[in-house]
C-alpha cells in the first residue's frame, strides 16, 4: 500500500488481495485510495473505502438461502468447507433467516473426500429440500455431480463463480434443479460488452479461457 501511495495512485480497480486484508483495508483507507470492484473478503465488509461489484465468496453463501426460499425451499442444509470457522455458518444463517427457513443439516467436506454421494444422502435423510454449497469449485462440482447421479430432488444452491457454462451443461437436465447466483451473466450470454471479453481470452488457446469455461470471477 505504501508503494501504491508513493506512486500517486488515486484508486485501484479489481485488486485481488487475499492476505492481510484487514491491514490492507485500513492502510488504503488511511491513504485515501478508494478500492473499486475489489475482491471483497469479510475483513472488507465494514470498510466504506471499498466499493465492490459483488458480495464475494462468503457473501454469496449468505444470500443463497434467500434464492432457495424464493424457489419454495424452506428446509435448508449446508455442505461446506471443513474449516473450524465455517462451523459457525449454520448459526449465522439461522439468525438471518429466522422465521423464513430452518437449517437442519450441516456437512463439512474433509480434504481428500472421494465419496460425495454421502452428502446428498445425508441431506435426504435429514429431510432438507435444498443445500447451500459453501465449497471451492472442485468440491462443489463433485457434490452437484453426485446429486445428478442419484437423481436427487435436493436443490443445489451455488455460485456461478464455481459453475461456468460448461460445468452446468455437463449436468444436463439436473441443472434445472439448481439455483445459481452471480452479479454477472455467464460469458456465453448475449451481452454486448462480452464480445471483446470472449474473443481476447479465447485467442490464447488455453482451455480455461474458452468462453464456455470462463467463470464469473474473471469476468468481473
Amino acid at each position: 500500500v505504501r508503494e501504491i501511495d508513493d506512486a500517486g495512485v488515486v484508486a485501484t480497480v479489481n485488486d485481488q488481495g487475499t492476505q492481510g486484508q484487514a491491514d490492507v483495508s485500513a492502510a488504503m483507507s488511511a491513504a485515501g485510495i478508494p478500492r473499486i470492484a475489489s475482491l471483497i473478503t469479510p475483513d472488507d465488509w465494514a470498510d466504506p473505502n471499498t466499493s465492490p461489484m459483488d458480495a464475494g465468496g462468503t457473501g454469496v453463501v449468505f444470500v443463497l438461502p434467500q434464492a432457495l426460499i424464493d424457489g419454495g425451499v424452506t428446509e435448508i442444509g449446508t455442505v461446506r468447507v471443513d474449516f473450524a470457522s465455517a462451523s459457525a455458518l449454520i448459526g449465522l444463517l439461522e439468525d438471518i433467516y429466522e422465521g423464513d427457513a430452518t437449517f437442519s443439516y450441516d456437512a463439512p467436506v474433509p480434504i481428500g473426500t472421494t465419496d460425495y454421494t454421502q452428502f446428498i444422502l445425508g441431506a435426504e435423510e435429514a429431510g432438507v429440500g435444498g443445500v447451500v454449497l459453501a465449497l471451492g469449485e472442485q468440491e462443489a462440482v463433485q457434490v452437484a455431480g453426485a446429486a445428478e447421479q442419484l437423481a436427487s430432488d435436493v436443490v443445489m444452491g451455488a455460485s456461478l463463480g464455481s459453475f461456468p457454462h460448461a460445468r452446468v451443461a455437463d449436468l444436463g437436465d439436473f441443472a434445472e434443479k439448481m439455483v445459481l447466483l452471480s452479479p454477472f451473466p455467464q460469458a456465453t450470454n448475449d451481452v454486448p460488452v462480452y464480445a471483446e471479453l470472449r474473443d481476447d481470452p479465447a485467442a490464447y488457446g488455453e482451455e480455461a479461457l474458452q468462453t464456455e469455461n470462463l467463470k464469473t470471477r474473471p469476468i468481473r
